[in-house]
């Protein structure tokens, strides 16, 4: 009887400790954006640390300062546009050219065209893209954090060589919803986007299917 209960109390000992440990674990969003949480003010999203593999002289820019928009290379769709969305980056100064910067996730990935979404003054998504050699890698950490995606099929265009295939993987997040499209509108790049449930046009997003064109773009 003595041992059977000690047995079971060890038991119950280590699944509360595994559970702990499952819901504590960094995700692949939140452990490379540290502190941009969806929600966060663009003046608390200024005042964080950059994300790794950013350098010193990197800047917060936003393209809704004065040619921001024209030097990061910043892109906002018909929708996000005309719901005030304001889109931020991290960039550096080279005499009077701004360039964005790359960041590095934490799988050891280099992202690219890396975008910082506020509507109303809250961060509402973080997009990026990453190469198409990296989508198995990124997949497969998004789905140890959030579970199975649900896949969606089609056909991406490539300009006069006529379609290719294209897949898109959705995970229910905590806060949202994240998208992973490979290829993404280039064809070298798959696109991340981690959306908030207020981001403009996530309706348009969930209802889009890889087959059509993308909506409002």
């Amino acid at each position: 009887m003595i041992k059977t209960l000690t047995l079971c109390l060890l038991l119950f000992a280590t699944s509360a400790t595994t559970g702990a440990v499952a819901q504590t674990r960094p995700g692949l969003l939140p452990d490379t954006f540290k502190g941009a949480r969806l929600g966060i003010t663009v003046e608390g999203w200024r005042s964080l640390a950059p994300p790794p593999g950013i350098g010193p002289d990197s800047l917060p820019v936003c393209s809704n300062e004065l040619r921001t928009e024209k030097w990061a290379g910043l892109r906002l769709s018909a929708t996000e546009a005309a719901s005030g969305v304001v889109a931020c980056t991290y960039a550096s100064r080279f005499g009077h050219t701004v360039l964005p910067h790359s960041v590095t996730l934490d799988t050891g990935e280099t992202v690219s065209d890396l975008a910082f979404l506020f509507s109303r003054d809250r961060l509402t998504e973080i997009r990026f893209e990453v190469p198409v050699a990296a989508y198995d890698t990124v997949s497969s950490r998004l789905t140890s954090d959030y579970g199975r995606p649900r896949r969606q099929f089609g056909r991406a265009p490539v300009g006069s060589a006529g379609a290719a295939p294209r897949i898109r993987e959705t995970w229910r997040a905590p806060q949202g919803w994240v998208m992973l499209t490979n290829p993404s509108e280039d064809p070298t790049q798959a696109s991340v986007r981690y959306l908030s449930r207020t981001a403009p046009g996530l309706a348009d997003e969930l209802s889009w299917n890889p087959a059509d064109p993308r909506p409002d773009h």
